[in-house]
Order: structure tokens, then C-alpha cells, then sequence
């Protein structure tokens, strides 16, 4: 149980007893681990269901020592009510008694605060165990009266329980109405049955919240007739939600310490040894108490673990886009098709068939969502080789562009130059040309008889070409093409040093200037 798990508790239920005042001590497992053996109110401080089932008794072979069996059954509901049942049989000598109760509790919850009011009515059994009487007790009138006879009588405890937080604090009176229903002479044997008063009041100290440490101290006051008022202390240690350490010190009877160990997550196993007193009597052998405790889910309990656990199933499923049923593995089909199948209405085959439509819609929502990432995945991809090519073809283009613009501007820078410094201005003497420029592939000096020569071996290739004679300049100019436009000047002028068929530092234009 959670922080308010009810570790504290109680002195004594049933002082079972029909002991010295010393003998009459309650079960120490009343303290801590099932207080509803004393305390009726506390059933429904608890979060779940719980059943104890205690044995307590001398092993040191002493005849007729005291030995008691209980059953103590305790169920909150919704956190209002509760109830609890308590079986439990006590034999001592040759008395026997068994007693059978039922409680129940009305919570009322103020903000923080918890307060319960609980009752509990039971009925206690009587007999004598005929084998256990020595022929001494024969004697006894009121043992002949017994005999051969049983009795009853009707008991009745109210109880008070209030708790905040870690704090709890308890009171009970025990048999307040205890009536024969058979024969007194039960009753006037067992004082067993007299007024009974406890309190207790205890807190739970956290020590360490990562290692769940707690340490819980109680002490109880218990007022009865037999026995006056005394004090119990007793003090409990859990560690890690797995371990337990108790001890304690109970007037007039002497100390007791125990373990207890978590067998499963729902299964507790107590032990207890009371070391006893030296000068009482039975006592002084020291007592065993067992305890086993089952704690239950509630269905309220069962559903919301039922759901933690199929949504972080169904949550590993959509994370790792399984959908296919033969890879989850068939716990895990089992939790959250009964999860499913709790959320639908219908009769049992019905809410099965449903479920397992639930489940094969999941599955078919994570494959599609599946195929959509892919799909979307491979637009990405195809989307980024799309982007790319298209970059590269940018880049090819500006390359492209680049060159083109180099190109443009070494022509334009030569054409500049031409005009600026390369074209040559002549005037025409004789020469008929037909053009304002001449493409030059050689030069030779005036009236050169060069000149005619390189003409005749260019006239087979070039038809148009032809010597124009510059008696300012001094030279005669090979040519081999004249033109009106000097774009197609520069253009013809640059085909032909790619060419390489001549002297790039012969070949250029020159300009012609017609003159009168």
C-alpha cells in the first residue's frame, strides 16, 4: 500500500487467551502487516483486498500451551466502505475456543484527512478438548458441568481510525456488548470475552525514497480488566519494498523481534519469535508467529495496470511499426487483446471478436502509417535527387554561361583592341577590294615578289584572296577573305587562329580607308 499503507498498528484483537494477565498478548502482525484483527475502521484505509493467514505457538513441546490459528480477510471499496472478516481459533489447555466476525467501515475523507468509524459483530464458540483432561480436572464440579457440552456468545467492537499522510492513529472497545447465548459457565471460564480498550498511533518515516526505506514506530496502549492498562512499543524497517525488520517490547511480557521477506509481489511471509519472561509461566519458552499475507488487485486496480501495461505494449508497436502478429509474442497479444476486449460491450465471445478487430485495425493503422513514412521517405529522396540534378544542371549552365560571357568578353576585348590598336588604317592607292576589311595571314615587304608567291599557293583554298599593297606602311598584306562587317571580320579572324593554319602573330584584320 502505497503512503498510506497501513504500517502501524495495533495492539492485540484478540488476546486470545484465557492465559495469566501476562499470557493475554495480541498478534504481532496486528501492529503492522493486518490491523484489521484489532481495528474494524482500518479496512478501508487500505488499497486492496488482503488475506493473513497466522499461526501462533510453542514449539518447546510444553503440554497445553497456548496455540492460535487465524484468518483475517480485509476489502476497501472505492475508498468509502470496507468490511473484513476474522476467523481464528485459540486453544489453551483444555479449552478451545473458535470465533467467527465480520466488520465493516464508512469512510469519510476531508481533503487530506482520513477518518473511519468501523464495527464489528462476532460469535465465539466454546468447547472442551476431552482429551486433554487429566483425570485431576475430573474432579472439578464445573469441569463435569462442561462436559459434553458447547457454548456460544454474541460479541460486539466499534472502532475509530484516523490518518494523514503518514500518520495514523487507531481505537478500538473490544467486546463492549458480550452476551451468552448458551451457557454461562463458558463465559465465567474465558475471560477472554471482557471489555477490551486499545489506541495506538504511529508514523512512517521515509528514509530514503529511491531505495524505499521506511521505518515505522508504533506504540499501543491497551486497557483490560484482567490486565490493567499497558504499553507496547514495536518499531518495523522495509527495505526496498522486499525486506522487513521488526521489533518490539511489550510490558509485563517481554521483548519480540521478526523478519519478513516478499515472496512474490503480492505474497508477504512473516516470522516473529517472542523471547518471553523468564518468571512467567509458558512464556518463558518464548512463542513462534508465522504469518503468510496475499495481497489482491481490485478491479478497479486490475483495469488501470491492465492498461498501463497494453498501452506501453500497443505504444512499442506503433513505435517500432510491427504489424504483423506472428512477431509480438503471445503474452503480449494476450494483455492487450484483453485490454481491447474490456473496452467493448457484449457478451464474452462478442467482446473477443471485437477486440481482435481493435487489435487488427491497430496493426493495420501502423502498416499504413508505416507505408506512408516510406512513401514519403522515397518522395523525399526522389525530391532530393531531383534537386540536385537540377543544381548540377545550374551549375553546368552557369558554367556554360560563364564561358560563353569569357568568350564574349575576350572578343569584345580584342575587338577593342583591333579598333583601338590592331586595325590598320590604309589609304587605297590602286587596290580594288571589295570591303572595309581584310582578313591578313601574312605580310611582306613593298612590291615583295613574296607576296605573289604565298598568294598563288592560298588562291587553290582561298579564291578571294589577294595582296593589298600599302606603300605608307611599306608592306604588302595577304589576305585571304574582305568584308563589309566587321563582326564577321572578328568572327572569320578567330575560326581561323583556331584553326592554327597560320601564324597567330600574322593573322589579323585590317581596316581599309577609302580616300579620294
Amino acid at each position: 500500500m502505497n503512503r498510506i499503507r497501513i504500517t502501524f498498528l495495533i495492539f492485540g484483537l484478540f488476546g486470545l487467551a484465557n492465559l495469566v494477565s501476562a499470557q493475554q498478548a495480541p498478534l504481532f502482525n496486528q501492529y503492522f502487516t493486518q490491523p484489521s484483527l484489532g481495528y474494524a475502521s482500518a479496512s478501508v484505509l487500505s488499497h486492496s483486498p488482503q488475506l493473513s493467514l497466522l499461526y501462533r505457538g510453542q514449539w518447546s513441546g510444553l503440554e497445553g500451551a497456548p496455540e492460535i490459528f487465524a484468518l483475517s480477510f480485509s476489502n476497501p471499496l472505492k475508498n468509502k466502505w470496507g468490511y473484513n472478516v476474522n476467523v481464528h481459533s485459540f486453544e489453551f489447555g483444555f479449552l478451545k475456543q473458535t470465533y467467527l466476525g465480520a466488520g465493516f467501515s464508512k469512510a469519510f475523507n476531508l481533503k487530506a484527512h482520513q477518518l473511519s468509524v468501523g464495527t464489528e459483530i462476532g460469535a465465539s464458540l466454546y468447547r472442551l478438548n476431552e482429551s486433554k483432561i487429566s483425570i485431576e480436572s475430573l474432579n472439578d464440579e464445573l469441569i463435569q458441568n462442561l462436559l459434553g457440552r458447547n457454548g456460544s456468545a454474541l460479541n460486539i467492537n466499534l472502532s475509530l481510525s484516523y490518518q494523514y499522510r503518514s500518520l495514523q492513529a487507531h481505537f478500538s472497545a473490544l467486546n463492549i456488548i458480550d452476551e451468552s447465548l448458551s451457557n454461562d459457565d463458558f463465559v465465567e471460564l474465558n475471560d477472554n470475552n471482557r471489555a477490551d480498550y486499545m489506541t495506538a498511533l504511529g508514523y512512517a518515516f521515509r528514509i530514503n525514497s529511491i531505495n524505499k526505506i521506511v521505518f515505522t514506530p508504533v506504540i499501543t496502549w491497551r486497557y483490560k480488566e484482567v490486565l490493567g492498562g499497558t504499553f507496547d512499543l514495536a518499531a518495523k524497517l522495509d527495505l526496498n519494498d522486499k525486506f522487513q525488520l521488526s521489533t518490539g517490547y511489550r510490558e509485563n511480557y517481554g521483548a519480540t523481534a521478526g523478519i519478513g521477506v516478499k515472496i512474490k509481489s503480492n505474497m508477504l511471509f512473516t516470522y516473529n519469535y517472542d523471547f518471553g519472561k523468564s518468571d512467567v509461566p509458558f512464556v518463558s519458552d518464548g512463542f513462534n508467529e508465522i504469518g503468510l499475507h496475499f495481497t489482491f488487485q481490485n478491479k478497479k486496480e486490475k483495469s488501470l495496470k491492465l492498461e498501463t501495461e497494453a498501452l506501453s505494449i500497443i505504444d512499442k508497436i506503433q513505435k517500432d511499426e510491427i504489424y504483423e502478429r506472428k512477431l509480438i509474442s503471445t503474452p503480449d497479444q494476450e494483455v492487450v487483446l484483453a485490454y481491447l476486449s474490456s473496452l467493448e460491450k457484449g457478451n464474452k465471445k462478442e467482446r473477443e471478436i471485437k477486440a481482435n478487430e481493435a487489435f487488427e485495425d491497430i496493426l493495420s493503422a501502423v502498416k499504413n502509417k508505416g507505408l506512408a513514412r516510406l512513401q514519403a521517405e522515397a518522395n523525399e529522396r526522389k525530391e532530393a535527387e531531383r534537386l540536385a540534378q537540377l543544381e548540377a544542371q545550374n551549375r553546368a549552365q552557369e558554367q556554360e554561361d560563364r564561358l560563353a560571357q569569357e568568350a564574349k568578353d575576350k572578343a569584345l576585348a580584342e575587338r577593342k583592341l583591333l579598333e583601338g590598336e590592331s586595325v590598320i588604317k590604309e589609304e587605297v592607292d590602286d587596290n580594288q577590294v571589295n570591303g572595309d576589311y581584310i582578313l591578313v595571314v601574312n605580310s611582306f615587304t613593298y612590291n615583295s615578289a613574296l607576296a605573289a608567291k604565298n598568294l598563288n599557293s592560298l588562291k587553290e583554298t582561298y579564291p578571294n584572296s589577294g595582296i593589298f599593297k600599302s606603300k605608307k606602311r611599306g608592306y604588302d598584306y595577304v589576305y585571304i577573305m574582305a568584308f563589309s562587317d566587321f563582326d564577321k571580320a572578328i568572327e572569320a579572324m578567330l575560326a581561323l587562329k583556331k584553326e592554327n593554319k597560320f601564324s597567330d602573330s600574322w593573322v589579323h584584320i585590317v581596316r581599309l580607308s577609302l580616300e579620294k
